[in-house]
């Protein structure tokens, strides 16, 4: 389950994604929201960690793949899952 909450007022919209992991919102207001992604397992059978990201919605932003990454801890890293923002053109 994904998780979109504003943080000023409180609104919150929510979605599922599919087997193949895409997902959509619809139509949300304007405005910068924290998106809490559920933990569970991706296609493959990966497990992955609940996150949150905090993300601005506008009129003029372009279509973008958000690809969840998990990493185990080493070399002064403690792992985890982590969000990348990128261009649906990359």
């Amino acid at each position: 389950m994904l998780r979109l909450q504003d943080p000023l007022t409180g609104a919150v919209y929510s979605t599922l994604s599919d087997s193949d992991g895409h997902f959509s919102f619809g139509q949300i207001p304007k405005g910068i929201y924290v998106l809490h992604i559920e933990a569970g397992t991706a296609p493959g059978g990966r497990g992955y960690d609940s996150t949150d990201l905090l993300v601005r919605l506008s009129d003029t932003a372009k279509q973008a793949m958000l690809l969840l990454t998990r990493s185990d801890a080493s070399a002064g890293s403690c792992g985890g899952t982590s969000l990348e923002l990128r261009s649906s053109l990359d």
